[in-house]
């Protein structure tokens, strides 16, 4: 072999290597991302993916979290209601009991209210 074709050889290998770094440059930028094959980075790919699907259970969990939230809320509600009723029948009877002030149409009006 002569100089001149060692010389092409070299200078197409270079220019191989160089397009491939140009290629993964310019996929990295496209995709805004480090790893974008498993041949980028094969122990950083397995991280990432494990990172990925514990960030995803989080998400999920999180949105479990909020569910029960929303449903303890409504509970908490029904749980109000129910006590300011309470407290009125506690109020009825109370008055109720008064015989001296309360005449038999006003308990009946408050037993009505009570049933």
């Amino acid at each position: 072999m002569n100089s001149l074709a060692t010389i092409g050889m070299t200078g197409g290998f270079a220019l191989g290597r160089a397009n491939n770094q140009l290629f993964t440059a310019t996929q990295r930028l496209a995709t805004g991302v480090r790893i974008n094959r498993g041949a980028d980075d094969p122990a950083g790919l397995i991280s990432s993916e494990r990172l990925s699907a514990a960030l995803a259970a989080l998400e999920a969990e999180s949105r479990s979290f909020q569910r029960s939230r929303a449903v303890t809320n409504t509970a908490d509600g029904a749980l109000d209601g129910l006590t300011d009723q309470l407290n009125r029948a506690d109020q009825l009877a109370i008055a109720a009991a008064n015989t001296g002030g309360v005449s038999d149409a006003e308990r009946e009006a408050m037993q009505m209210e009570l049933d």
